[in-house]
């Protein structure tokens, strides 16, 4: 008895049963940096950063270099006044992209192209690497997690967005590693300390995934039963993630009184409702600031027409592919139409009536018609995964029911008649022990379940959102695939083993015996795997061509800000000036430059922001309502002096030929939110990461 037990734990305990994870992962690894490469040779050639949220990423990498922690000198919108200096600590986007690319910065100076490393190698080792840990540690098979981390390398979507400092896809990979660490913490509990620590970097991802703090404990229980709150480790792991957002919790308060600001916070209350840019650019100044109870309070039934819209986008994305319209629906037969019918609002265009619903829907289109053949497999099986898990669970907790009872008839105690562990001797509770074989299938759904709501609820959907649904659906699928896949077999093996002669068969088929070289397999696929990738790159380049828009960026270049911030450089290397896009106007000009955003207001509130802030040009890259009797005439308004030789619109502003009160009104600067330069500079806590509680 105890020889046999010594040896089951050498064989559990043995480092060549790790190998068919080091293998996989060393694989995804391996063809994710080779994909690097290819990814490479695409962005060096764009000198173009991106917009908005691309260039304020980098321009966040760019101040760290520079020494100025997370003060950054570009206004982008007008919630609250800032400091004049125009110089202020980011209070809009998460810093996590920013502390990604400064060491790309520092490695290859500051360029478009270091600047989207981060984000490629997240793409395509990152993202790969999880979604196969997460594969593996889920269903215990290594092939599994090869399979998965090979779909989020054949993601087109994923592919073009990993060419952009977007923090979707690290957002991806982070929360697969989340799941990943939540789960393997069942064998391994120091995992929950990575798993808060991971935490708290997809918070800096996102600012929406700071639920997950709350959260956690009832991940934990789902995955490893409520043994997990007697011992250290989840509370190391809470410590451990709640200590790695301090700082920026810390320094929010001190440099806006607030540890929970952040101007999404205000996004959350109009987004998806009326024009982008008359919300997102109007001048609040501090007064009448958004609220997310906006979005029910004042929009009314409006509010359940884009929660609905939200949703048929969100589900479909998650499902049918990141690329999928709303037609595609139609494609999967009747219940592809009625699930349409179900989701989308009255108001869609492709809603269709019942009669024309049971012609189109009577049959399932060809293969060939989807627009993500891999995607829209792997939403299928996860469909049909989530369908028999809550079938089978409550059919498998009746028989469980019974089996006690008639347990308890024969007077057996309760609990005896459950299983545990081979190398457990003590008698375990069944309903225990199915509440934690079931729970890492309702932790990913959970997962799946508060991002959904999230975006549905408080947001607008944007394809690139469900990102964070790919690695879970791939799991999902593929683990119910290879469950049946396998029955096969295993049904062939029972059948041999109760025939004659089936002692024979039960000694070969013996799982101790083979387990410790069930490396072997692993290996051999995925050799051949790494040898038909590699044998085939030039034909899967051309396909991935085949497949994307490459006359738009990030595959094709857009010269008007590298020029203007090249001409910037050589002349007006001082310059404060307004644009549309402060952002990538300052990540492509001098560092000396500073810029400010164009407000939607009249002619008297632009330009009274412009002379609060100090600006010295106007660049005329977005017509505002107004401004053309001062820059859209053959003939300028007087104070707006063309500028020589400058790439684009760009006006030097003759403040003395304004009239004040009649060409433009200065705003007031008594205002609780303005933070002066020199608070940022003397406070005691340097300014480590900016505030986001509420954002997409």
């Amino acid at each position: 008895m105890k020889a046999n037990l010594i040896k089951k734990i050498s064989i559990k305990r043995s480092p060549l049963l790790v190998l068919p994870t080091i293998i996989v992962v060393v694989t995804l690894l391996s063809l994710g940096l080779h994909m690097s490469a290819y990814k490479v040779d695409i962005v060096s050639g764009v000198r173009f950063v991106g917009h908005a949220d691309e260039a304020a990423y980098a321009e966040m990498g760019r101040s760290l270099v520079k020494g100025r922690g997370f003060n950054i000198r570009h206004i982008s919108v007008f919630f609250i006044p800032y400091s004049q200096e125009i110089e202020r600590r980011e209070d809009h986007w998460p810093p996590l992209m920013g502390m990604a690319i400064a060491p790309a910065f520092l490695a290859w100076g500051i360029e478009s192209w270091a600047a989207k490393m981060p984000a490629v190698l997240f793409g395509s080792a990152g993202l790969p690497v999880a979604t196969g840990l997460l594969g593996m540690v889920f269903s215990g098979k290594a092939y599994v997690g090869l399979v998965c981390g090979l779909m989020m390398m054949a993601n087109i979507h994923i592919f073009t967005e990993s060419l952009k400092t977007l923090s979707d896809v690290a957002l991806a990979m982070l929360m697969a590693f989340f799941l990943a660490a939540a789960i393997g913490a069942r064998k391994r509990p120091w995992l929950h300390v990575v798993a808060g620590i991971v935490m708290a970097m997809a918070y800096y991802a996102k600012g929406s995934m700071i639920v997950f703090f709350p959260l956690y404990p009832v991940i934990a229980l789902l995955t490893c039963g409520k043994k997990v709150f007697s011992k250290k480790w989840i509370y190391a792991g809470l410590t451990a993630g709640t200590l790695c957002i301090m700082p920026w919790l810390v320094t929010n308060w001190v440099h806006y009184g607030d540890p929970f600001h952040s101007t999404q916070n205000f996004v959350s209350g109009y987004i998806g409702f009326g024009s982008w840019e008359s919300n997102f650019y109007h001048p609040h100044w501090g007064e009448n600031l958004p609220q997310t109870s906006d979005r029910w309070t004042k929009h009314g039934d409006r509010y359940w027409d884009v929660t609905r819209r939200n949703a048929e986008a969100f589900t479909r994305y998650a499902l049918l592919g990141t690329r999928a319209g709303e037609q595609e629906w139609y494609r999967f037969g009747r219940p592809g139409a009625l699930i349409h019918q179900w989701l989308a609002p009255k108001t869609s265009s492709v809603r269709r009536n019942r009669a024309e619903m049971e012609n189109y829907g009577a049959q399932w289109g060809p293969v060939s018609e989807w627009s993500a053949p891999i995607s829209a497999f792997s939403g299928i099986g996860t469909v049909v995964f989530i369908a028999v898990f809550l079938i089978t669970v409550p059919l498998l907790a009746i028989k469980i029911f019974f089996s006690e009872i008639m347990g308890l008839l024969a007077g057996r105690k309760f609990s005896e008649t459950g299983t545990g562990e081979k190398d457990d001797e003590k008698p375990h509770d069944p309903f225990a022990l199915l509440f934690t074989r079931a729970g890492p299938v309702m932790a990913i759904l959970l997962v799946m379940a508060v991002n959904w709501a999230f975006i549905v609820f408080l947001w607008e959907i944007r394809a690139r959102f469900a990102f964070v649904f790919l690695p879970a659906t791939a799991v999902l699928a593929v683990t119910g695939a290879a469950r049946v896949l396998e029955s096969i077999p295993a049904s062939a093996t029972r059948l041999a083993t109760n025939s004659p002669g089936g002692e024979f068969f039960q000694s070969f088929f013996n799982r101790d015996k083979w387990r410790r070289w069930r490396w072997l397999p692993v290996l051999m696929l995925c050799t051949a795997t790494f040898v038909g990738i590699m044998q085939n790159t030039d034909r899967l380049k051309d396909y991935h061509r085949d497949n994307v828009n490459t006359n738009r960026f990030p595959y094709r270049d857009r010269s008007i800000y590298p020029a203007l911030g090249d001409w910037l450089h050589l002349n007006k290397p001082d310059a404060a000036i307004m644009s549309r896009n402060p952002w990538q106007l300052r990540f492509h000009s001098p560092d000396s430059i500073k810029t400010v955003g164009l407000p939607y207001a009249p002619p008297e509130q632009i330009l009274g922001i412009g002379r609060y802030y100090g600006i010295t040009h106007y660049l005329n890259d977005r017509n505002r309502s107004g401004m053309g009797r001062y820059v859209g005439r053959r003939e300028p308004h007087p104070a707006f002096e063309p500028v020589e030789g400058a790439p684009g619109n760009l006006y030097r502003i003759l403040w003395d030929e304004l009239k004040h009160g009649e060409d433009y009104i200065e705003p007031a600067a008594e205002n609780p939110f303005i933070v002066s330069l020199s608070t940022l500079r003397s406070c005691a806590v340097r300014p480590l990461l900016p505030a986001r509680l509420i954002s997409p």
